[in-house]
């Protein structure tokens, strides 16, 4: 039988992070774009 603590202790922080680092990628993108917008405007 699976630990549940020692799985949840493992796939959590894992899954917090990819959940980061997907918010941190859109972040990047979103920021690309407004740069893009501003050079452009200028």
């Amino acid at each position: 039988m699976l630990d549940p603590i020692g799985y949840l202790s493992v796939a959590y922080p894992t899954h917090v992070a990819a959940s980061i680092s997907k918010q941190f990628s859109k972040t990047e993108i979103f920021a690309d774009f407004l740069r893009q917008q501003s050079v452009r405007h200028i």
